[in-house]
Formats: structure tokens, C-alpha cells, sequence
């Protein structure tokens, strides 16, 4: 028996496939490696797969992992080529190798941001999102399953931030804004009794639903969180642009 990782890319048209459809396209495609997928016991088995860290629709990726097992001893060699034949457009496998690397060191989201203005970034938004953003808390409401709003401190959640363009000298240009936020607070293993005890009012059974039993129950992906630092990113830019016009936010 094998634990291997893959490593693919999801581009154009690829990346409006749902979760769920992805971890499908997979297991049809294992087939061609000639491997025997191991699965799960009981009443109704499923392939031992696991996507780390899976994107919300519509998002591309360079470097995504996927885990699965394999009933046979081998090292991940030609496994990549073999599934490649039988990919959609935009979806490719660039290497399998061994899973000796525990997934929950594997645990961060990198998030990559681009705002496009129609009449160019406004003037002080690079300077607005360095001091909202270096803040020792940043406190956010967001709406619970309950419909009530809930505090929530996202500042602990960020690692970095950097703008890749946009920005000159601590003023922005005019160019599209891009940012990379780190998540350096991920703890995966404070999740590791959700895998068989779901929380209530929350997407855990939903999601091990959809995904036939291969969700991810580690806090990632686009039932997480961490997804709500890159929307403040754009929130913030908002409000810096509608202070241009004299129209002012309260909440």
C-alpha cells in the first residue's frame, strides 16, 4: 500500500469546476494509472481521496495537492503522464510523488488579489490597506447560520501582506491592485475530531455530503474563514473609493 500527492494546475475553463466534480474527474481518470484505489469499509465504500485546501468555484490555481492511496507499493513514477491523457482542457497533472510530508503542515492559503477601477485605483488605497492591515486586531461581523452577527478578530489569521503592483513608494498608480495575504495561523489538527463528529449549523456534513465522503475537514477551502481577509481587502478599496465621492460607510 501506497499514500501518494499530486501536484496540479487548474486554468481557464478548468477552474469553474465545482469541488466536488474535481474529486470526480480524478476518479475517473485513476483508472488509466492501472492502480487499485483504496477505499473506504463499510456499506458504501469511497476512493480514499482528499483535495488540500480545496478553491472556491471559479478560482485558478498553479499548485494544488491531492492525496489518495493505493493498494500497491510504488513511488508515484508515471503516474502523472497517464493521467494527463484523459484530462479536461485547463486541468493537468505535473508530478505524483510520495506523501511523506503530513497534510497539516501543508495547511496554508496564500491568497492572490488583482481590483481593476475603471478610472484607475483611488488615490491613498495602498496606504489605507497597509495601516488596516497592520492593525493588532481587526475586528469584522459575519453573519452566523443563525442569521445574528458574531465579532470576529481575522487579525491573528494574517501572516503578511504584500502588494505586487499597483503600488510605488507607498502610493498607488493607478494599475490594477494586486495582494498576497499568508495565513500564519493555521492549525489543522484542532480539526481533527470534525472528521467523524460534524458541528452543528455548520458546512461540515454538508460538505462531507457533496463530496462523497472526500471533503477536506481540515478548516480550509471556501467554507473557511480564512476566504474572509481577501473580501476586507476589497471592502476596505471600496470604502477608500466612495470616501472620493463623499459618501461615508457606517457599520
Amino acid at each position: 500500500m501506497s499514500k501518494l500527492r499530486l501536484l496540479f494546475i487548474k486554468k481557464a475553463q478548468a477552474s469553474y469546476i465545482s469541488h466536488l466534480d474535481l474529486l470526480r474527474t480524478f476518479q475517473r481518470a485513476f483508472p488509466r494509472t492501472e492502480l487499485d484505489i483504496k477505499h473506504s469499509q463499510g456499506y458504501h465504500p469511497h476512493p480514499i481521496i482528499s483535495i488540500v485546501l480545496p478553491l472556491p468555484v471559479g478560482q485558478s490555481s498553479d499548485c494544488e495537492l491531492l492525496d489518495f492511496e493505493v493498494t500497491q507499493d510504488t513511488d508515484g513514477s508515471g503516474i502523472a503522464e497517464k493521467l494527463n491523457t484523459g484530462m479536461p482542457s485547463g486541468l493537468r497533472v505535473l508530478d505524483c510523488y510520495p506523501a511523506t510530508r503530513p497534510v497539516r503542515d501543508l495547511a496554508y492559503l496564500r491568497a492572490d488579489v488583482t481590483f481593476e477601477y475603471d478610472n484607475g485605483v483611488p488615490a491613498g488605497a495602498a496606504e489605507a490597506l497597509t495601516a488596516l492591515f497592520t492593525r493588532s486586531a481587526l475586528v469584522i461581523q459575519k453573519r452566523t447560520k443563525r442569521k445574528d452577527l458574531a465579532d470576529v478578530d481575522i487579525a491573528p489569521m494574517i501572516q503578511e501582506v504584500h502588494f505586487l503592483s499597483g503600488v510605488y513608494q507607498g502610493r498607488t498608480t493607478g494599475d490594477p491592485l494586486a495582494a498576497v495575504i499568508y495565513n500564519g495561523d493555521a492549525r489543522s489538527a484542532d480539526y481533527d475530531s470534525l472528521k467523524h463528529k460534524p458541528r452543528p449549523s455548520h458546512g461540515d456534513y454538508t460538505a462531507a455530503v457533496r463530496a462523497l465522503g472526500c471533503n477536506d475537514p481540515r478548516g480550509g477551502g471556501h467554507t473557511s474563514g480564512r476566504l474572509t481577509a481577501p473580501l476586507t481587502v476589497a471592502g476596505a478599496l471600496a470604502i477608500t473609493y466612495l470616501k472620493t465621492a463623499h459618501i461615508a460607510v457606517h457599520g
